[in-house]
């Protein structure tokens, strides 16, 4: 269960945003899709290419400024 509890919040997010908003026609599915796909994207190549590298750089330099 704890592999799904970013996917989770993520619905979460987007169903609370839903029922506490006013103008719920208004809200396009394509476009919440389109953030969503985004996200899972950019997730896809941080922690499963080498591009993940960078962030990684930048924390250890961030961690070495902060101590």
């Amino acid at each position: 269960m704890g592999r799904f509890t970013g996917v989770l919040g993520l619905a979460a997010i987007v169903v609370v945003s839903v029922l506490f908003s006013k103008h719920r026609k208004a809200i396009r599915p394509g476009l919440i899709l389109w953030g969503l796909g985004l996200q899972f994207l950019f997730a896809f190549l941080v922690l499963k290419t080498p591009f993940g590298l960078v962030f990684d750089s930048a924390s250890r330099g961030v961690n070495a400024l902060l101590h």
